[in-house]
């Protein structure tokens, strides 16, 4: 069975808290005694404005996948859909410690579901067809009106109106949520050519053959 365990020496004891609440966790540097944050700068589109965005880098713990059968095994929810708003207009939730410092940030993507390949018993689709997906990463606010994006493990966020199909979990505060990274959603309209993120993309191209392979006539 392909499972493996993604580790950095950089993670804080409330980081592996990211397997089970799909809230992604970040080891703050006043946490650890690694400092792991980095800050350069770049840019993101916005409404065709290009908008100054801080980025910073974060790691967190997860189970990891690079086969499609434990990967479907251990998802509770498979779809296939598009994201209905652009990155910097969804919800981010953000946790902090007492000291105001990080402790976890995600993304509440809104997600119009187009198929269903594997559901939960309990699972009912809305009849707008659009559920809340819960990404690794997200906005926090710097003060004076600017914001970072963290990104966790180098995971890259789905992009609007860009048909995917995402593996989900459900996580401890009942919402779905990406799992394996990079690898626990791909693009199948070849309009997302940032899909892969980090990932080495000969292993991503890999499995998402396989993942249209097993599900070729769902995805008709």
């Amino acid at each position: 069975m392909n499972i493996h365990f993604k580790k950095s020496h950089m993670l804080s004891a409330i980081a592996s808290a990211a397997v089970l609440t799909g809230i992604f966790s970040v080891a703050s540097a006043k946490k650890t005694s690694s400092q792991h944050l980095s800050r350069p700068v770049s840019k993101a589109t916005v409404k065709g404005q290009k908008t100054a965005l801080r980025i910073s880098a974060a790691s967190a713990q997860y189970i990891g996948f690079d086969a499609a059968e434990p990967l479907e095994q251990y998802a509770d929810l498979i779809i296939v859909g598009s994201p209905v708003k652009d990155f910097l207009d969804r919800g981010h939730i953000v946790d902090r410690f007492p000291d105001g410092e990080i402790q976890s940030v995600a993304t509440a993507s809104d997600f119009k579901v187009e198929k269903t390949i594997k559901t939960p018993s309990d699972f009912v689709l809305p009849d707008s067809k659009v559920i809340t997906v819960i990404e690794p990463g997200g906005l926090v606010d710097e003060g004076a009106g600017g914001k970072a994006k963290i990104e966790i493990e180098g995971y890259v966020d789905i992009k609007k109106n860009s048909k995917y199909i995402l593996f989900l979990k459900k996580n401890l505060r009942g919402k779905y949520a990406v799992i394996n990274m990079n690898l626990g959603k791909f693009n199948l309209d070849n309009t997302d050519p940032n899909d892969a993120g980090k990932e080495d993309k000969e292993k991503k191209e890999k499995l998402k053959k396989e993942i249209l392979s097993k599900y070729a006539d769902k995805l008709k």
